[in-house]
């Protein structure tokens, strides 16, 4: 075998095996250490009642007697043209770290289920991601609601 396949074959061995050690690092030992310190150590209290800047995309986040992580949400989308919203509980996360959660979402809309992910940033602002979810494609920047 040429010693130029060989080394390129090697060298995707190692970088899979690595970022399958990782994962397995990630999903297995996050609780106890965490790779990005600084913002790891932000103590958050992600309930409340966020909102995007144009006021169409709000979620409500509570814990429940349990202590588990739920929402609601309200999604006004394409002009009105999609709505997507629920009163009861519609999200459920789980703390990946003091300012990350991930977990997953059911849209009334479509009545399908999607992960979901927030992160807190220095300010308290929620970062919203939806994977998959077809009317936002983007990240989401929620602000708290006073």
């Amino acid at each position: 075998m040429n010693k130029r396949i060989y080394n390129n074959i090697f060298i995707s061995t190692i970088l899979i095996f690595c970022l399958f050690l990782e994962g397995c690092h990630s999903s297995l030992c996050h609780k106890h250490k965490d790779k990005d310190k600084d913002i790891n150590n932000i103590t958050t209290d992600i309930t409340g009642e966020y909102e995007d800047s144009s006021g169409y995309i709000t979620v409500n986040i509570w814990k429940d007697e349990k202590k588990q992580i739920n929402g609601s949400h309200c999604f006004v989308l394409q002009g009105g043209n999609r709505i997507d919203c629920s009163d009861s509980a519609s999200i459920k996360l789980y703390t990946i770290n003091n300012n990350k959660y991930s977990g997953f979402f059911c849209s009334n809309y479509d009545n399908e289920k999607y992960n979901i992910t927030f992160v807190i940033d220095y300010e308290l602002k929620i970062s919203m991601f939806i994977e998959e979810y077809p009317f936002i494609s983007d990240t989401i920047k929620l602000r708290k609601k006073i």
